[in-house]
């Protein structure tokens, strides 16, 4: 239904109970995953394939874990010791292919599927995966045709979750094909198996309160500027509007360490009515915190910053959500540059549209997706009013002027010019995002203008958008 944190309050119940309940830790896991907490998932499954090291589905779920967070060899271990316990299952098989296939090792991850694609192997995930990989390989009519009997069949092994992950694969397969109606159709489809609530009303609600609570730049409230505070990039946007982009240029620098979507600072929000012992939850707690409690989320923040990040000059977190956190990002780290990513917002919410976030629920509509849009952009526009100082980093300006752009972006985040930010696609550095294709390819205006080959089915949208 959705109710994420009342279902981890059953899990955690059932834990302290009986720790060594593994259907509580999977249960568990179920839930982080849908909270894309994805470090406690792995944590989840490690126990319990300590309590059932002979049962190969965990083995499993943990390589899915590990590859969701780009563990890539962990993950292939983890799919080793699947297919040790139990040798014809062929889901590992297809997820070993899937790992090849985020290394660059495209021969590989073929000749891993190619004997289950022969023997006419037709599980979903066994699809799925060679519909991913089909351009790698020259081979994208036979896998979507595949896909297509696959699909209409109704008799394959495999989730209604798989199925939904095959219709998004195919769906991409098909637009790069330019069978757009197509394509259409089965993003449709994927996205009506999501069948989770895409109401908008809380996060409207949110914004309002924000807007009514915060009217002042925080800093301008602050006596204390934290001297010596190291050196932070928060990267805010909707969804695919190139925010891992702007962060893989940035994360080229050699002074700078792209940290991903961190959510340290959405933690650090929902533990201030604890902290204040109030029980005033973020927005309305902007209003009465101290410098010493200011100090204490700060370092609170701080500690949660990846061990691989100790010693950067500069560290990013990436999390586009953070838009909604810019007035306590501003209280907190008044020395932080903060980029905010724009694009065509038609273009945005098709591309989340196109692609499946968990977490976001109401990108599986598309009226939902252009309402969304516009409490976004009027929260933005509320710190903007505020002189909030932000880089607006246009993603069309950015493909339209590669170098320029992202001169100005290296220069506003107090960086010497380094000519690795424009051979962002050479990094060796791992991105476990959607965007993590893209990224690995040098600027292309593809991606421009999208939405124009789908223009006929985006009715609902463009009336979302226009209010």
């Amino acid at each position: 239904q959705g109710r994420f944190h009342e279902a981890k309050q059953c899990f955690d119940e059932a834990l302290r109970l009986k720790p060594d309940l593994v259907q509580a830790l999977l249960g568990l896991s179920n839930v982080w995953n849908a909270l894309e907490r994805h470090d406690q998932v792995i944590d989840c499954l490690q126990k319990a394939v300590t309590i059932q090291p002979q049962a190969y589905e965990l083995h499993y779920n943990l390589g899915i874990a590990l590859r969701t967070v780009s563990m890539l060899d962990e993950a292939y271990l983890a799919c080793g010791k699947t297919l040790e316990l139990k040798p014809d299952y062929a889901p590992a098989v297809a997820l070993q292919a899937s790992i090849r296939e985020r290394q660059a090792r495209y021969q590989e991850a073929m000749e891993l599927l190619d004997p289950l694609i022969r023997r006419g192997e037709t599980h979903l995930r066994v699809v799925e995966a060679f519909v991913s990989l089909c351009h790698r390989v020259g081979r994208c009519e036979e896998a979507v045709a595949l896909s297509r009997i696959v699909c209409s069949s109704g008799k394959c092994a495999g989730t209604k979750q798989d199925l939904m992950c095959l219709c998004f694969t195919t769906g991409r397969a098909l637009d790069r094909m330019g069978q757009y109606d197509e394509a259409f159709a089965k993003f449709r489809h994927a996205n009506q198996l999501c069948n989770a609530s895409t109401d908008v009303s809380h996060l409207q609600h949110t914004v309002d309160t924000i807007i009514s609570v915060q009217q002042t730049d925080p800093v301008s409230q602050q006596t204390s500027r934290y001297p010596g505070e190291p050196g932070l990039i928060f990267i805010v946007g909707m969804p695919r509007s190139g925010t891992t982009l702007a962060e893989q240029i940035l994360a080229s620098h050699p002074a700078v360490y792209g940290a991903g979507e961190l959510h340290a600072m959405p933690d650090i929000c929902n533990s201030i009515a604890a902290l204040t012992g109030t029980g005033t939850n973020y927005p309305h707690c902007m209003n009465e915190l101290d410098d010493e409690q200011l100090a204490i989320l700060r370092n609170a923040y701080l500690s949660r910053l990846p061990d691989d990040s100790h010693g950067a000059e500069i560290v990013i977190d990436k999390q586009p959500g953070n838009f909604l956190l810019v007035g306590l990002i501003r209280a907190l780290f008044p020395n932080a540059s903060v980029v905010h990513c724009t694009r065509n917002p038609l273009d945005t919410c098709l591309s989340s549209y196109f692609n499946n976030f968990v977490g976001l629920p109401y990108t599986y509509d598309l009226t939902a997706l252009g309402k969304a849009w516009r409490e976004y952009k009027r929260l933005m526009l509320h710190w903007e009013a505020l002189s909030i100082p932000m880089f607006p980093l246009s993603y069309e300006a950015l493909v339209e002027d590669a170098e320029s752009v992202s001169r100005r972006l290296v220069n506003y985040c107090g960086l010497d010019w380094n000519e690795s930010c424009l051979n962002f696609h050479k990094s060796d550095r791992v991105v476990s995002t959607a965007s993590y294709d893209q990224v690995n390819q040098p600027i292309y205006r593809a991606s421009v203008d999208r939405w124009r080959h789908y223009e006929s089915h985006l009715e609902p949208l463009i009336v979302a958008l226009n209010g």
